[in-house]
């Protein structure tokens, strides 16, 4: 019924606009009629013939019902199909959850900046190009053993003295070298000549034994450790099988790994070396220490540096207040271990050489890996060291060693020791009848007791 009233409704309109849409204006069809011609007007179709021809029109396109209600493009949905509508968009539950928060964009992370690599020759990285290049021209001549040879000029004698030592400091397998030289030249060149301590035969007999121990000592260490424990391994070794002596040798490797024989230059060196062989970088400082001249090294470990002094690390038992009867154990005395510069300059005393070593070094500030105060043997007083003493002997231990903050704590402690509180706590505890014994480490206010068998 809809669709007749509709069709009803076009055909209407379509003989409205029929009558009008040809009617020509009156001096146009006067123009026709005067030149002969005569244009017959068309009679318009009626309203019940447009009717018939729409309704032809619309069944030819209905003839295949879609199973769907016809719409034309321009007519409004039924209202049967608008109740459809809304029963469905009534069916379906409006929703309760709250509309999600956009998350805020992410900023893009900024790029971590690689840290540069340490130079296994610390000093040369120190140097400007052609500083270097005369550093490089000095390590062929010793290495090669030449008696003179020529390097480039440098601006005044100081300056070459430094780069020369710092050969001598980068390069402990340099032991033939003693680090005397002399030089003669102009502007643009020297001419310069090294003292040598052996001969080339020399030279080469020691470098294979030298490699022998050194191969010996790396085949006990197992790769896959860290770098603090590869260091502490050089810094025992050198402790256990060294004795600080006075040699023909001793200023370099030869004297600590072979000989075994050596005092703080040779110690120094042969730590550098052997931490070399395993691509840790090691460096040595030269300067003083209680008064004399000192050596030690600073030691890259973990992306910080710190100071070891393992000369001062080997007790070497029968001597410096530690009698015979020292257990094994205490030949190595850790307060040098892994120093930060507060305690390796301001309270140990130390003092770098100033002509070659102000403001080079590397700063060594982190604490943390202090031996006595990380592993909780780092005490202010006497009875706190007492009672962890007591704990000890409880667990059945024989060696008790710690470090105090200052050295009058320590002269407590030892008056306590003299008096008999540790032998009389060792028998009370563990029915210990035999002597106990002592001994310390004055530059670092160390001290370590022990139950004699």
């Amino acid at each position: 019924m809809t669709v007749l009233l509709i069709l009803l409704i076009l055909a209407g309109l379509g003989a409205f606009g029929y009558l009008f849409a040809d009617k020509k204006p009156a001096d146009e069809e006067q123009t026709a009629q005067t030149s002969g011609t005569v244009t017959p007007t068309p009679t318009p179709p009626s309203l019940s013939q447009l009717y018939e021809e729409e309704l032809e029109r619309l069944e030819e396109e209905t003839a295949e019902p879609t199973g769907q209600p016809l719409q034309l493009p321009w007519t409004a949905p039924s209202s049967e199909e608008e109740s459809e509508e809304e029963s469905a968009a009534s069916s379906v539950p409006a929703s309760t959850e709250e509309p999600e928060e956009e998350a805020p964009a992410e900023e893009p992370e900024e790029e971590a900046e690689e840290e540069p690599e340490v130079d296994l020759y610390y000093y040369r990285s120190l140097l400007n190009d052609e500083e270097k290049e005369v550093y490089d021209q000095i390590y062929a001549g010793i290495s090669e053993r030449s008696d003179v040879f020529e390097i480039n000029a440098v601006e005044d004698y100081d300056r070459l003295s430094q780069i020369s030592h710092y050969v001598f400091c980068d390069h402990p397998e340099l032991f033939w070298f003693k680090g005397a030289y002399h030089f003669s030249g102009n502007s643009e060149h020297y001419n310069i000549e090294y003292e040598y301590s052996l001969t080339a035969e020399e030279i080469a007999s020691r470098q294979e034994e030298i490699r022998a121990v050194t191969e010996e000592f790396l085949s006990t260490v197992d790769e896959n450790l860290s770098d603090y424990d590869k260091i502490k391994a050089v810094y025992d070794y050198l402790s256990y099988n060294t004795v600080y002596l006075n040699s023909p040798d001793d200023q370099n490797i030869y004297s600590a790994l072979v000989s075994h024989e050596t005092v703080c230059e040779g110690y120094s060196r042969a730590t550098e070396y052997l931490l070399q062989q395993m691509g840790i970088p090691c460096i040595l400082v030269e300067g003083m220490a209680g008064g004399e001249t000192h050596a030690w090294n600073a030691v890259y470990c973990d992306h910080e540096w710190y100071n070891i002094d393992v000369t001062y690390g080997d007790i070497d038992i029968g001597m410096n207040g530690y009698d015979a009867s020292a257990p094994e154990e205490l030949e190595v005395n850790y307060a040098f271990f892994m120093m930060d510069d507060q305690e390796c300059y301001i309270k140990q005393g130390r003092t770098p050489d100033e002509k070659y070593f102000t403001g080079v070094l590397p700063a060594c500030t982190d604490p943390s890996l202090l031996y006595y105060p990380s592993h909780g043997l780092y005490f202010e007083s006497t009875e706190d060291a007492w009672n962890a003493v007591e704990e000890g002997l409880k667990r059945g231990e024989r060696i008790f060693r710690c470090q105090f903050a200052n050295a009058g704590l320590v002269d407590s402690f030892k008056e306590d020791f003299s008096n008999g509180r540790y032998s009389q706590m060792a028998y009370d505890i563990m029915g210990h009848n035999s002597s106990t014994s002592y001994g310390s480490s004055p530059e670092a206010c160390t001290l370590e007791l022990w139950l004699n068998e």
